[in-house]
């Protein structure tokens, strides 16, 4: 059995006519007129072929609905294929060989089976039979025989297997995080192979209004073409939450009828817009800077201005540095600025347009400072004002840094005949364990390999990279995702 032809064929046997009429009437000595009458007669009525030869087989491809003749079936569609057998001898019947034939270059045999006919020793068989072939299903398209014989009798019925049109969507699924009052879009394809997929329709079955499909009909799809759609998330202002939706593609004509979409819309929060400035650690004379630094413009930015200002910490020194200069940026190009020991006020306006819309890290000032005496102190930010391109106000958060003033810079070496670990960056903290002025894969081995020892124990705020205020193993991580 072949895998073109569904291999669960079911086989019946019907007797059109009672064989028990046929044996009384041969009791009484009319059987050959009997056979002749009644056989005829038969086929007379069901509209069959009226042959001289001792059987006939005849064959016919019926459709089950309708009763119709049908000589054409899709692919993947199952129908019921009627064998009719009329026998006019008074011998005991051979079997029925049914086969079914591929027709290519070379006809290939893709199934056979005996079906034995009744059978009952010393009773005359006449009448007509139908050997009923169910559940024939093709998965392949082409030429078709289905044969059959008895004894030297031979019948055929020729089916034409037509390709059937089937229809795919990419993807099936799209779930996705979207900024209320913003959009995102997900693009998708619809194709056709083995025909022209017809009537296709993309329907929303259910989701919130402001999930939008671009377009609701599509027409035709020839095959080995395709077609395309958009859905569009929106959620207004005041949305919040994880939003279902089902998206249905369907055809009028094609396999399958439907394929369905769906997937989960989260909306999220505008993210805010944050304005922060970098920790600073120095020596008592020394010079640093704190840079000032604006997250991102969703908006663009026209000019702002800030104040600054330095915050003595509990148990510290009042006065350990002052404010000794601000400086600007390349793209300010109007700046002003008063500056304080311990607080500076100034503003800048991008006349340029530099700033562009969606800019990110965009550094608003630097920030020089100048120690005076061991101690720390906080780098305090307050945004007096600040406007996007369009002249609205840009919201946003303040995040301080903090200012440490030491007598003698950064922790001791790690191992002898090292250098001093240094700070690359300026952040406060030494990622630069093996002192050779760059970061690399030697730093996290000498980290790891030295974390319980006092020259990191006691130094361990210079190692502190996840900000936690301790020393744990979490810190090793945090200079891995560095030095990657």
């Amino acid at each position: 059995m072949n895998s073109f032809v569904r291999e669960n064929l079911e086989f019946s046997i019907r007797i059109v006519i009672p064989m028990a009429f046929t044996q009384i009437l041969a009791k009484l000595g009319v059987e050959v007129i009997a056979r002749f009458i009644i056989g005829r007669f038969f086929s007379f009525l069901i509209g069959l072929p009226v042959v001289g030869n001792p059987a006939s087989i005849d064959a016919y491809g019926v459709d089950i609905h309708d009763n119709a003749i049908k000589n054409h079936l899709n692919v993947f569609e199952s129908d019921i294929v009627p064998v009719v057998i009329n026998l006019y001898t008074g011998d005991v019947a051979d079997d029925i060989k049914i086969t079914i034939l591929k027709i290519q270059d070379t006809p290939r045999q893709l199934f056979y089976e005996t079906i034995p006919l009744y059978r009952n020793e010393g009773v005359i068989l006449g009448g007509s039979y139908i050997i009923y072939i169910k559940n024939l299903l093709f998965s392949e398209a082409g030429e078709y025989l289905i044969k059959t014989s008895y004894g030297d009798q031979e019948s055929e019925i020729r089916v034409t297997v037509l390709p059937i049109a089937r229809m795919y969507v990419q993807p099936v699924a799209w779930s996705d995080s979207v900024e209320v009052a913003k959009s995102k879009s997900q693009t998708f394809t619809i194709s056709a192979s083995g025909g022209t997929v017809k009537g296709v329709t993309v329907t929303k079955i259910f989701g919130p209004d402001w999930i939008i499909v671009s377009q609701a009909s599509l027409g035709d799809i020839p095959d080995g073409s395709f077609k395309t759609f958009t859905v569009t998330a929106s959620p207004p202002a005041g949305t919040t939450g994880s939003f279902d939706y089902l998206i249905r593609v369907s055809c009028t004509e094609g396999e399958p009828k439907s394929i369905d979409i769906s997937g989960t819309i989260t909306v999220a929060p505008i993210s805010s817009v944050e304005v922060r400035t970098s920790n600073v650690r120095l020596i008592v004379g020394g010079d640093e800077f704190a840079r000032i630094i604006l997250s991102k413009a969703p908006a663009g930015l026209a000019g702002y201005e800030l104040i600054v200002r330095l915050v003595p910490q509990a148990g510290s020194q009042q006065d350990v540095a002052d404010i000794v200069d601000i400086r600007f940026p390349e793209w300010a190009g109007l700046t002003d600025k008063s500056i304080g020991d311990d607080l500076a006020r100034f503003r800048a306006v991008d006349i340029g347009d530099r700033v562009r819309v969606g800019s990110e890290e965009i550094v608003l000032a630097e920030v020089v400072l100048r120690g005076k005496a061991e101690g720390t102190m906080r780098i305090e930010l307050v945004v007096v004002r600040m406007d996007d391109d369009g002249g609205g106000s840009i919201p946003v958060t303040t995040r301080n840094g903090v200012l440490e003033v030491v007598r003698v810079l950064g922790p001791p070496p790690v191992e002898e005949n090292l250098p001093t670990p240094r700070d690359l960056d300026g952040d406060g903290l030494y990622e630069d364990l093996n002192g050779n002025g760059r970061l690399d894969y030697d730093d996290v081995v000498k980290f790891f390999r030295h974390f319980d020892d006092p020259v990191i124990t006691q130094y361990s705020r210079y190692y502190d990279f996840n900000r936690n205020g301790r020393l744990d193993y979490d810190d090793i991580v945090e200079l891995f995702k560095r030095v990657q």
